[in-house]
């Protein structure tokens, strides 16, 4: 008998029962909704959440009435590109600090008409101010602005009755920005022994800044008043002819026309020369005088300042004279130095 040989197939192995499904009762079972699902819960919060469902009724949503809709075709261009962080808020000058510190000036404030810098100047409406400044053509010599139905007077007689200022004619200060007399305004701003050069433009040859640092002490504080409420800007290290010409009206107690620079600061940041949009808080608050619609819903409110601004804080050594020397004092020092230097390196 042979040797049994093993078998070239393997034993199958045990497959687990299938379990048939039942195809042939009709269509694959629906997936049940979430309402559904809640429905067979055994909590039985089901039938509330469903029933809550079917009763829920669609709430009106608020449509707003302006916007850029309601601002006039030539301005829509400014609208879009005018963006939230591009207003500055208006801060007051603190009253106390200047009073205490520099009487005269607190005085001269006051009785050039300009008291409303130390008033808080409230809420600001930034809604209300994209559209005011997109539909403000300045072009327009009637100096009328359609803002939500309305037509607001922005000329300078209005904004002066609003801020109580004297509305005094703006020729005088105009044409001495146009032709000021650049020797006066150095000896009054930076002393009468400054010899402080003039900044001139290469192109067209005239006079156009200061340095700031060359002020003296009550110069810098006119100047910072300037810049916080009459004129308002961010950089002041160089100090243009505009500004000097403002600052050198005030120290000689000549009256201004502040209406006529709110509008010729507003009419550059309009025509997009300046980054900034001023004169925020104030303008909302003359329009709401002016009793324009508002839509608390939309628009957006930047709240009222708290803190004033301290102008009489500057930068300015305790051994440091208002005076300089001139050019004959310069040249004796120079004189008295050089001997000495030559006597060196001859050794």
């Amino acid at each position: 008998m042979g040797r049994p040989t093993a078998s070239s197939k393997a034993p199958a192995k045990s497959k687990a029962p299938s379990k048939d499904k039942d195809t042939s009762s009709g269509p694959p079972p629906k997936k049940r909704t979430r309402v559904e699902a809640t429905s067979g819960s055994h909590s039985g919060k089901g039938k509330q959440v469903a029933s809550s469902f079917t009763g829920a009724q669609p709430q009106e949503r608020a449509t707003r009435e302006y916007g850029i809709k309601s601002v006039p075709p030539y301005g829509r261009a400014f609208y879009r590109k005018c963006r939230t962080d591009s207003y500055l808020p208006d801060f007051a000058v603190d009253e106390h600090k200047l009073k205490s510190r520099y009487p005269k000036i607190w005085e001269k404030v006051h009785e050039l008409g300009l008291g409303f810098v130390f008033k808080n100047p409230g809420e600001a409406n930034l809604s209300l101010m994209r559209e005011f400044c997109a539909g403000w053509n300045i072009e327009d010599k009637e100096k009328l602005v359609p803002i939500r139905g309305r037509l607001i007077d922005i000329s300078a007689t209005a904004l002066c009755r609003f801020v109580d200022a004297p509305d005094v004619p703006c020729n005088p200060l105009c044409d001495f920005i146009d032709r000021p007399t650049y020797r006066n305004n150095r000896h009054t701003l930076c002393g009468v022994n400054s010899n402080v050069v003039w900044t001139r433009d290469k192109r067209y040859n005239t006079r156009t800044s200061l340095p700031k640092v060359k002020f003296t002490k009550i110069a810098k504080v006119w100047l910072c008043l300037v810049n916080a409420r009459l004129l308002p800007y961010e950089h002041d290290s160089v100090v243009v002819r505009k500004r000097v010409c403002q600052v050198y009206f005030l120290m000689k107690w000549w009256p201004v026309n502040v209406g006529q620079l709110i509008c010729s600061q507003m009419a550059k940041s309009r025509k997009g020369k300046l980054n900034r949009i001023f004169f925020v808080n104030m303008l909302t608050q003359y329009l709401r005088k002016e009793q324009v619609d508002e839509e608390p819903q939309f628009d957006m409110l930047l709240p009222p300042t708290s803190r004033a601004t301290d102008i009489t804080i500057i930068r300015w050594l305790d051994d440091e004279d208002d005076t300089t020397l001139t050019t004959s004092e310069r040249q004796d020092r120079d004189e008295s130095v050089l001997p000495h230097l030559y006597g060196m390196m001859d050794l």
